[in-house]
């Protein structure tokens, strides 16, 4: 008899012991059935001679073959991208306008002699986030905080940000149509339509580019709070891009002297401003609606509109995954894309796996730079349409007297030395900014004779130059105009001097009265009322015509 706890002892040492060979035989088994299932399989071999692979006491499992994926292959159709940088193609890096360095131009730049009088400047708004969303796209929002990193060579505009949040911290006029809006960009998410920070930093580098043109040597014009005047749509991108184009301009940044005053039109027009000018034309609009749809029908613009129509439309609806009918104009388009290429952001693409053919294959399709040429060619078709068309010219000519007669008036103001000594600036100012759209520019380059017909890039400038050259004991004091666009002179170009400049080359410079009498001598008002006429004649015929079907 053993006692119980040689009993306990000896029962433990079984259990230990058959423990052991359990852990044993389970190991082999498991050994053996992976040898089993990952052993080379012809695929000839049927599966009942799997049996064969068996040994001795082998599970009887059914053993499922290793088959690799099909590696999918391109579709012989593959679109051949276009791997260039988006701002590497010309037409959509001169629209974007990227702030890399102080903006190139001749402004000021003219023969010793001619002393720098005054300048009135028009501008269009900086980058901004797009107005048009694109259905089906994806894109994150911009960014509206300013990074001037890379503008370490200029300290003015590193300093920007700091000075524009200090003078933001000042109260502000709440009467002021401007008070409702942050005097800069400083949001982490740009709205619609809202400015960028790229858009800020041109305008800064537009205001420090003139700085150095008209107030340092050798004109010495007077920049400052007294003798500068700025003007600006009543939007937010226009106000802010006036304050960083007047933050580079004077040398002395002051928010509390800084009036900007607003205007409800895109063109500027004020008759209180500049007497004889006509600011409400009835009518006007159906001259340019039927200049658009003449464009839009007829002619190269037309043929233009359905190349790109039948091409890159299939390949933007693709890639958004929606119809080619729910996308808008190609304005729209090359708007809601200008997040991309304005903006170094890689473009959209999407894969599809095509299995109609029997094999199975890939499809990458992008925007690419040849998408985006695709786009830009009925916009520019159809803007250099539509500066030769008749109807256009008209509306263009009248729509833009308003803003052409301040300018000519003010600078004559200038001519006849009529200075005010009160530092009324609304008056007699030397410098005026006019801060706008693109829709403000096209018929002001339109109605010039301008050959940039083109939709005009953010932050353009148009520049109205006035010069004397000194009397002497022969000649009596002259006075020329000299009209810039983006720093290229073209006064040459324009419909009242494009046969009279009377210094050739980078001078281009025109008598300043053949410019005053051009604008002053055009009758707006008669046209006007001979437009409100015919518009009236034309609803009395359409209610007769209507008359006559009922009966």
């Amino acid at each position: 008899m053993h006692s119980p706890r040689c009993v306990r002892i000896m029962n433990m040492k079984v259990l230990a012991v058959c423990g052991f060979f359990s852990v044993i035989i389970t190991t082999y088994l498991t050994l053996k059935y992976t040898a089993v299932q990952h052993a080379p399989v012809s695929k000839d071999l049927p599966l009942q001679h799997l049996d064969q692979m068996k040994g001795p006491g082998s599970l009887e499992m059914h053993i499922k073959p290793f088959r690799p994926k099909p590696t999918l292959t391109k579709c012989e159709n593959q679109q051949v991208l276009d791997t260039r940088p988006l701002l590497s193609v010309p037409r959509i890096a001169k629209y974007c306008n990227i702030p890399n360095s102080s903006p190139p131009g001749d402004e000021g730049m003219v023969p010793k002699d001619l002393k720098l009088m005054g300048a009135h400047v028009v501008i269009r708004h900086g980058d901004r986030a797009p107005l048009i969303h694109l259905p089906g796209d994806k894109a994150p929002p911009l960014s509206c905080l300013v990074d001037a990193r890379q503008f370490h060579h200029l300290p003015k505009l590193q300093n920007y940000e700091h000075v524009m949040a200090q003078a933001a911290q000042i109260e502000d006029d709440v009467t002021s149509e401007f008070s409702r809006w942050a005097m800069y960009p400083s949001r982490s998410e740009c709205g619609e339509g809202q400015l960028t920070g790229q858009g800020a930093m041109q305008q800064v580098l537009n205001g420090l580019h003139l700085h150095q043109r008209y107030a340092e040597p050798p004109h010495n014009l007077r920049l400052d709070h007294s003798t500068v005047a700025v003007h600006s749509t009543v939007v937010s991108r226009t106000y802010q891009s006036a304050l960083a184009f007047l933050y580079g301009l004077l040398p002395q940044f002051d928010r509390k002297q800084i009036k900007i005053q607003s205007t409800p039109t895109l063109m500027f027009c004020d008759s209180k401003a500049a007497p004889g000018s006509v600011c409400l034309c009835p009518g006007l609009e159906t001259l340019r609606n039927r200049a658009v749809a003449s464009c839009r029908s007829e002619g190269a613009a037309a043929h233009s509109l359905a190349t790109y129509e039948a091409t890159t439309t299939k390949t933007l609806a693709q890639v958004f995954g929606v119809s080619s009918a729910a996308l808008p104009s190609p304005e729209g388009v090359m708007d809601g894309l200008s997040r991309y290429a304005c903006h170094s952001i890689p473009p959209p693409c999407i894969t599809l796996t095509n299995s109609s053919s029997g094999s199975r294959c890939t499809t990458t399709t992008c925007i690419d730079a040849k998408t985006m040429e695709g786009v830009w060619a009925p916009v520019d078709a159809q803007s250099r349409c539509m500066s030769k068309n008749s109807n256009f010219l008209k509306y263009s000519a009248v729509s833009t007297h308003g803003l052409l007669l301040r300018i000519a008036q003010g600078l004559h103001r200038i001519m006849l030395g009529n200075i005010s000594t009160n530092n009324d600036v609304s008056q007699n100012p030397l410098f005026v900014l006019y801060s706008g759209h693109d829709n403000t520019l096209t018929p002001l380059i339109t109605a010039l004779g301008l050959k940039e017909a083109v939709w005009p890039g953010y932050a353009t400038r148009l520049v109205f130059e006035l010069y004397k050259r000194a009397s002497t004991p022969d000649v009596r004091a002259q006075h020329f105009v000299r009209i810039l666009l983006n720093g290229k002179p073209v006064t040459s170009e324009t419909v009242f001097c494009h046969s009279g400049s009377v210094l050739s080359g980078r001078d281009d410079l025109c008598e300043f009265e053949r410019f005053y009498s051009h604008i002053v001598s055009m009758n707006v008002q008669e046209f006007c009322l001979s437009l409100r006429s015919s518009r009236a004649q034309n609803l009395r015929r359409k209610r007769a015509q209507k008359k006559t079907k009922k009966l």
